[in-house]
């Protein structure tokens, strides 16, 4: 009966162990979720900025790998 008793009590320690650790797990995935959001949100910010210079850019752009296709 003893034996039993202290098996059962393991098993509650280990239970509430890994209760632990599932809400800290939890709180970290929140906290990765919110940061890709706030990242998401500032490469969206980033983009409209410079959208209105999105014409300017593609000339760019074009003429950087012309200059490569010429260099090569």
């Amino acid at each position: 009966m003893q034996k039993d008793n202290e098996e059962l009590m393991k098993q509650k320690a280990l239970f509430e162990e890994q209760e632990i650790e599932i809400k800290y797990l939890e709180t970290r995935v929140q906290e990765l979720f919110d940061l890709i959001k706030y990242q998401k949100n500032k490469i969206m910010s980033t983009f409209l900025r410079i959208l209105p210079e999105r014409e300017l850019i593609q000339s760019l752009i074009l003429t950087h790998l012309e200059f490569i296709r010429f260099k090569k």
